[in-house]
C-alpha cells in the first residue's frame, strides 16, 4: 500500500508542476501494474484485531467480500485510466482522473475497510 501511495505522490508532484512527467509516467505505470495485487495483501486473518499495530484493515473486508471486490475493480480500472491520462500529459485531465480514483476506489475502500493504525 505504501508503494501505491508513493506512486500517487509522484503523479501529484507532476500535476503541481514540481515533478517530471517521466517520473509521473513511471509511477502511473507502476500503479496500474500493482493495483490488481491489492486483494492479495488482505488474506483472512490480516485485520487490525489479529495484527494490532501492523494492520489497519477492518474485519468488515471479509464480511463484505463482494463490495471489497468491486472496490478493488474500481482501483484497477481507475489506475489504468490514470495511466492513460498521464501518458497523454494533460494536467487538468490527470487531476480529474486522480479525483475519480480517490473518490471511487481509494477513499471508498478506506472509509469502509480501513481503520487506524499506530502512527495514524
Amino acid at each position: 500500500m505504501d508503494r501505491l501511495g508513493d506512486d500517487i505522490k509522484a503523479i501529484k508532484l507532476y500535476v503541481a508542476g514540481q515533478g517530471a512527467r517521466e517520473a509521473a509516467a513511471a509511477a502511473a505505470k507502476d500503479l496500474e501494474t500493482t493495483a490488481p495485487l491489492v486483494p492479495g495483501l488482505f488474506p483472512p486473518g490480516s485485520d487490525s484485531k489479529a495484527l494490532p499495530g501492523k494492520s489497519a484493515a477492518k474485519p468488515e473486508i471479509w464480511d463484505n467480500p463482494d463490495d471489497f471486490q468491486q472496490l478493488e475493480q474500481a482501483l484497477t480500472t481507475g489506475a489504468a485510466d490514470l495511466r492513460k491520462t498521464v501518458d497523454a500529459g494533460d494536467v487538468a485531465t490527470i487531476r480529474d482522473s486522480m479525483r475519480s480514483l480517490a473518490k471511487n476506489a481509494c477513499g471508498a475502500c478506506h472509509e469502509n475497510y480501513r481503520g487506524r493504525k499506530d502512527g495514524d
